[in-house]
């Protein structure tokens, strides 16, 4: 089998926010350096709050990611077989079930995770009857896929990061 997709503890929403919480912090910085000679000392720390503000919550992503990086390795499961059921809505959600397992995605609780829609350039399920083999994790009744391989080698190779 072939890998053709597999999820990355660093997944491009984590970076995103990563990016933000860096501009915030330097957006901040900048005021304060700017205000700094011209304004009393409670301007100062409303930037320093602003500043510590976005490294909490930065902070609070990385945790989270890690535990639930942690958490789909200690409880992952395997399923192989073709692909029954596809369904594909004009929103770009998809569904499909492998052996009895149901799959669905986009979810937009989740972090890590397969969330490519077919009509996308990426994609890797091709639709009804693909042979593959899915490695996920199951969290509060949905599956989420973290691994797809494939025998037929379609898709793109890739190491997608989401």
């Amino acid at each position: 089998m072939l890998t053709v997709w597999e999820a990355h503890i660093l997944s491009s929403s984590f970076i995103e926010s990563a990016i933000i919480c860096t501009l915030i912090i330097v957006f901040a910085a900048m005021i304060y350096v700017k205000i700094r000679c011209k304004h009393t000392g409670l301007v100062r720390l409303g930037c320093c709050v602003i500043a510590l503000s976005a490294l909490l919550f930065m902070a609070n992503g990385i945790v989270s990611t890690c535990m639930q990086w942690r958490y789909a390795q200690h409880n992952q499961c395997v399923v192989e077989g073709s692909i029954a059921n596809f369904v594909s809505d004009q929103n770009g959600a998809e569904s499909f079930t492998v052996n009895g397992q149901f799959f669905s995605y986009p979810t937009s609780d989740h972090l890590i995770g397969y969330d490519i829609p077919q009509r996308d350039r990426g994609s890797v399920i091709v639709g009804e009857g693909q042979y593959v083999r899915l490695t996920y994790y199951c969290r509060s009744g949905v599956n989420i896929i973290i691994k797809i391989e494939t025998s037929e080698g379609v898709g793109r190779s890739t190491e997608l990061q989401r």
